[in-house]
Formats: structure tokens, C-alpha cells, sequence
């Protein structure tokens, strides 16, 4: 993964990126997300969404117990690792991680259209 940058001591939130670009342009990196308590979670993605804005994707792809991809219609499961008692708690938490990489990685962000 390529250096943190900045802490944001005033926040508490640090986000390292591993930029990660897919082929169809809707994946931009994965992320590693520490919070002020001091958990960290691995495995977050920065995705383009169909109007070109930014969102947090916190799922990925799911195996069976021989490693396999899960399939369901020929496509693959996907599974969601992180949840959030209120969408309410969701929402702040990916909003605060935009916060942090904008300041930190304005270059994930070029394109993006205004709000």
C-alpha cells in the first residue's frame, strides 16, 4: 500500500490507499480505514458510481470453502463485511472517509461532478 499521508489529528481518521483501477473504470483503489477508536478495517473500495460520483463499496466477492467464487446466474456472490446498526451510522462513517481522502488523495477525484 503507498504511504498514509497526513494524519488528521482533529478527526482522529486515517485512510491509507492502494490505488487499484479497473479496466471499466468504476474501481479507483481499496482502502485501509482507521478510526478514531483505534479499529482498523481492510477491504474498502473506492468505486465511481454511474454519474461519475465517488462511494465507498464495503463488500467483496465470497468463496466457498475450497476457495471457489460463489456463484449465483453465473455471476458472482457478493458479501457484505461490514455492517452498521442505523443507515444513519453508515452514512457518517463514508462520509468521513470521503472527507479524509479528499483532503489526503485529491487526484481520486478528478472528474467528479459538483453535488
Amino acid at each position: 500500500m503507498s504511504g498514509p499521508g497526513p494524519d488528521h489529528p482533529r478527526s482522529g481518521w486515517r485512510v491509507v490507499v492502494q490505488p487499484a483501477r479497473n479496466a471499466a473504470g468504476t474501481a479507483l483503489a481499496w482502502l485501509l480505514i482507521e478510526r478514531p477508536s483505534g479499529e482498523i478495517t481492510i477491504d474498502h473500495k473506492l468505486m465511481v458510481g454511474s454519474r461519475g460520483r465517488r462511494f465507498i463499496q464495503s463488500n467483496r466477492p465470497d468463496f466457498d470453502l475450497d476457495g471457489h467464487p460463489r456463484l449465483i446466474r453465473g455471476r458472482p456472490m457478493w458479501r457484505q463485511w461490514q455492517m452498521f446498526r442505523e443507515e444513519a451510522v453508515a452514512l457518517s462513517f463514508k462520509r468521513q472517509v470521503l472527507t479524509v481522502l479528499r483532503a489526503e488523495h485529491p487526484e481520486l477525484f478528478v472528474g467528479e461532478p459538483e453535488p
